[in-house]
């Protein structure tokens, strides 16, 4: 019984989080149509927009690092296949994703009752920014790091398995390609490389370092 009270709970949250994220796309305001364009050059073949200030009318030609290409190639696919709604629909479960992972996390530190009350009351900041934009993969991959490190710190400290830290750098070459915010990846790394160390967990701390390297 308390299972199924705590599953329904969970849904009322992600519907209250559904009903802010669950907005009109208005391409006056928001950039989400040089996105799409982005991932049709792209695709097209059309290089310019990697690293040219390609929408510029002063300055097309000026160096411009388009760090988020990668999201646009994958807005364009789903709003080619799909439409607005579908591109909609995506955002909102890539984000409703993202919220459960951190949803977990944070249930296992501070309990079920305290973690869900606090979802309620924050879900109106955390989905102040509704428009669909790159930065709903750095929500998803932050809490899938995070997910990560805190399942390797877990284990025994003499004998860590590596398996978990492997996907780090796999998944930072589409982190650093989708959005700027793959900074906090290496962020995260770094802190628990600086637990580890105060903690003189040396054997965790090696095989982090190797793995952060390579991230």
């Amino acid at each position: 019984m308390l299972k199924a009270v705590k599953i329904f709970i969970v849904i009322l949250l992600l519907f209250w989080y559904v009903l802010f994220l669950t907005q009109l796309i208005d391409l006056t305001h928001v950039d989400l149509g040089r996105h799409i364009k982005n991932g049709e050059m792209v695709l097209s073949g059309q290089s310019k927009v990697l690293k040219e200030n390609f929408y510029s009318y002063t300055q097309p030609e000026y160096p411009c690092v388009n760090h988020h290409w990668l999201s646009g190639v994958i807005f364009y696919i789903v709003w080619r296949q799909l439409g607005f709604r579908g591109l909609s629909l995506f955002y909102i479960l890539l984000s409703l994703v993202a919220f459960l992972i951190f949803f977990s996390i944070a249930r296992k530190k501070a309990g079920f009752a305290i973690v869900s009350i606090t979802s309620f009351a924050l879900i109106p900041i955390i989905a102040e920014r509704v428009e669909i934009r790159p930065e709903v993969f750095t929500y998803l991959f932050s809490g899938i790091f995070l997910w990560l490190l805190i399942r390797y710190f877990s284990q025994r400290d003499k004998y860590p398995s590596k398996k978990f830290l492997w996907w780090l750098p796999v998944l930072m070459v589409f982190w650093v390609n989708l959005h700027i915010g793959f900074i906090f990846g290496i962020l995260f790394i770094g802190i628990f490389l600086i637990e580890f160390l105060l903690k003189n967990k040396k054997n965790k701390f090696k095989n982090l370092l190797f793995v952060f390297i390579i991230t």
